[in-house]
């Protein structure tokens, strides 16, 4: 595990010069950022969701993975990992779940001020082990904008559609994120997005956090958020680390 991080270290103190990472956690909005050319990256995470409130689930506990590699300078491709436990109210077995999101994303154009960058993404759900009767494909289909409005205040935003095989259901996603970088090597965030179920509903959320860059590429971040409304959960936090790294 030493040898790991020595070498993990190492790598980043030369290429200390390389831009800052731009990372797709720990909100919500995913970026319209490309990994750069032939450079591998790893987002992961904990996290955890209060549940009890909406169904027979007390609570979530996740780990996430998303492994990035940049194709080319505007294609990236993707591996998400799940590892979800439920722990169930009225029931000691809890339901576990792995979960793996094969996606891409494209950056459709550049922006530059106030007129956005533009990138398109697309997954499919690929259960590897599911107690809760997850099947495959549920494909997902996102769009992603963001710009700088002041050199230190930043807007980004999505809509997505999802399409749920368990029951046919339509999920749409939105989300506007407002990033704001005044203290060094540190990015502040405050989100507003929500879900809508055809079935089910809609749900709207709040969340907040920030991130840290040790070096340009290892970076720490921290988030909690609340329901906003009666079909929503109730909270829900996660602490993560991510790590790029060159060809």
């Amino acid at each position: 595990m030493k040898l790991i991080v020595s070498f993990i270290l190492l790598i980043s103190l030369q290429n200390g010069f390389a831009q800052d990472m731009v990372t797709d956690r720990p909100d919500q909005t995913e970026s319209a950022s490309i990994v750069p050319k032939l450079h591998v990256q790893l987002e992961s995470g904990f996290d955890f969701t209060d549940a009890s409130s909406l169904s027979d689930i007390k609570d979530v506990k996740s780990i996430q993975s998303l492994l990035r590699f940049g194709l080319t300078s505007v294609l990236e491709l993707r591996l998400r990992f799940s590892n979800e436990t439920a722990t169930l109210v009225n029931d000691p077995e809890n339901s576990i779940s792995n979960i793996l999101n094969p996606g891409f994303k494209y950056r459709l154009f550049k922006g530059a001020g106030l007129i956005p960058d533009v990138a398109v993404m697309g997954s499919f759900l690929l259960p590897v082990t599911s107690d809760d009767g997850s099947q495959f494909w549920s494909p997902e289909i996102r769009l992603a904008a963001q710009h700088d409005l002041l050199d230190f205040l930043s807007m980004g935003y999505n809509l997505a559609l999802f399409w749920d095989n368990n029951n046919y259901d339509t999920q749409k996603f939105y989300s506007v994120s407002m990033g704001l970088n005044v203290i060094p090597k540190t990015g502040l965030f405050l989100e507003l997005f929500g879900e809508d179920y055809r079935t089910l509903g809609t749900m709207g959320y709040i969340d907040g956090g920030f991130t840290f860059n040790i070096i340009n590429n290892i970076q720490l971040d921290a988030y909690l958020g609340y329901g906003l409304n009666d079909n929503a959960n109730d909270m829900f936090w996660g602490v993560g680390l991510s790590v790029r790294l060159p060809k």
